[in-house]
């Protein structure tokens, strides 16, 4: 008799999210002014270094990201090399994001025949209002954005293929000293980044990112999930001995936040979710020599902005990457008895059909319900 396994990935804003995130190649700088937590709305500008009209649009839409810091959401937009780029917006600053389209896979998307053009987008990736950016005035921001009621999170609306900046500098030629269960350290620079730097080395794995994402790994959690005060950003890197069973990630995750003073307070929340049935079949699933990438190269995953692939990575390890490459929270039953062994994976997640097609080959079906998904809010053990 076969066990049914039943996951369940809960989609925070709608089914079709993953239609409605902005999927880019580099991004040259980050906003000044807009709020990176939540938004109403994103406003995608396109524009070109040779184009006059375009300076002028640039400097009207940075005053209006500065009226409207939390409703609204400015992405600059250019198809044209980094270079260029960069050496244009040292000429021209803005305190926008700007971002790079490499493949114009956006500007074909959105039909721009002609410079500047923008696009207003909800929660849902729709347009809601288009044309000249300069003709966006601040009545019609006021307007639409009361209309709103969906949230727009711009850390996971927007992915993007590669960054220009060097995020955080890793070490992983130096020889890592014998860790019984785990060690962590803080780096001086804040974490930039929307996913965790996860790595492998020898028998350890080496995970970077903000308190958020470090959470997030070792509970196995959306980061959508952790609610971490907005001051905490310092680079934590973590090292776990992979081959001690001493003590379960999430131990260890409480054990963090007591020594800094903090403690996790567990809450529950309803919303849309995507319910994944597993028929307990695993045939399809790659055998840890399927891929084999080397001793040379470190990262647990590649991810490109289409998919990505992990050596020797268990099952449950794969869900948390693919939830937190879609912004979509992570709930399922523990008790299930998942395989114990790691796995290859080659998964794509782009286009949700695609995706789902992925998971159809895996075993698992996937429908629309309501379910409830846990949070974890982290305040201090002394409140």
């Amino acid at each position: 008799m076969q066990k049914k396994i039943c996951l369940v990935l809960v989609v925070m804003w709608l089914y079709n999210v993953s239609y409605g995130q902005l999927l880019l190649d580099t991004e040259v700088q980050q906003s000044q002014y807009a709020n990176a937590e939540k938004t109403n709305m994103v406003l995608v500008d396109f524009w070109a270094t040779w184009c006059g009209p375009c300076v002028y649009a640039s400097q009207y839409l940075n005053d209006l990201q500065q009226m409207f810091p939390d409703e609204l959401y400015i992405v600059s937009l250019s198809n044209e090399d980094l270079s260029k780029v960069e050496q244009f917006i040292k000429k021209h600053p803005v305190g926008l994001n700007v971002s790079i389209d490499e493949g114009k896979s956006n500007f074909d998307k959105y039909n721009v025949q002609s410079l500047p053009y923008s696009v207003l987008l909800d929660a849902s990736g729709q347009i809601i209002w288009s044309g000249n950016p300069t003709n966006l005035k601040p009545e019609i921001v006021r307007k639409l954005s009361a209309k709103l009621k969906t949230p727009i999170y711009p850390n996971h609306f927007i992915k993007y293929s590669n960054r220009s900046k060097n995020i955080v500098e890793t070490h992983i030629s130096e020889d890592i000293p014998v860790i019984k269960d785990y060690k962590i350290s803080t780096l001086q620079q804040a974490f930039e980044a929307d996913e965790a730097i996860i790595e492998k080395v020898g028998n350890y794995t080496i995970v970077y990112g903000g308190l958020r994402q470090i959470l997030a790994y070792l509970l196995m959690a959306n980061p959508l999930q952790i609610d971490v005060p907005y001051t905490m950003h310092k680079t934590i890197k973590l090292v776990l001995n992979d081959l001690s069973d001493t003590v379960s990630k999430a131990d260890i995750a409480i054990r963090i936040l007591s020594d800094a003073g903090m403690q996790l307070k567990p809450g529950i929340r309803k919303g849309e979710v995507l319910k994944l049935d597993f028929e307990g079949s695993f045939e399809n699933w790659w055998d840890k020599n399927s891929i084999q990438w080397g001793s040379d190269l470190h990262q647990a995953f590649l991810v490109t902005g289409d998919g990505f692939k992990a050596d020797d990575i268990d099952f449950v390890t794969f869900i948390y990457k693919l939830s937190e490459i879609k912004g979509i929270p992570v709930v399922f039953d523990r008790t299930i008895p998942f395989p114990k062994g790691v796995y290859d994976w080659d998964f794509h997640y782009r286009y949700y059909d695609l995706m789902a097609m992925n998971l159809e080959r895996l075993g698992i079906t996937s429908q629309i319900t309501e379910a409830e998904y846990p949070v974890y809010v982290v305040e201090s053990l002394y409140k």
